[in-house]
């Protein structure tokens, strides 16, 4: 008798753990899919500000393009 409740404690110790884990288990991806997430978030509005950048300059040379002929014109 002892040797079955020492087992069925056992028993008992070692689903409560496996609860535990699984339960860890869900959080930890639950934690990555946020961080996938984000990541990909961040990366479109990095990509969105290299867009807009690149915009800036190329208008930044039409500038100097236009400001370069006025200066040959005045001369």
């Amino acid at each position: 008798r002892p040797r079955i409740v020492s087992s069925e404690n056992k028993l008992r110790l070692a689903l409560e753990l496996t609860l535990t884990s699984e339960e860890a288990v869900q959080k930890l991806k639950e934690a990555l899919g946020d961080a996938w997430k984000e990541s990909d978030s961040s990366a479109l509005r990095e990509q969105l500000v290299q867009e807009k950048l690149q915009e800036v300059l190329i208008k930044c040379d039409g500038l100097g393009d236009i400001n370069s002929g006025l200066t040959d014109d005045a001369a």
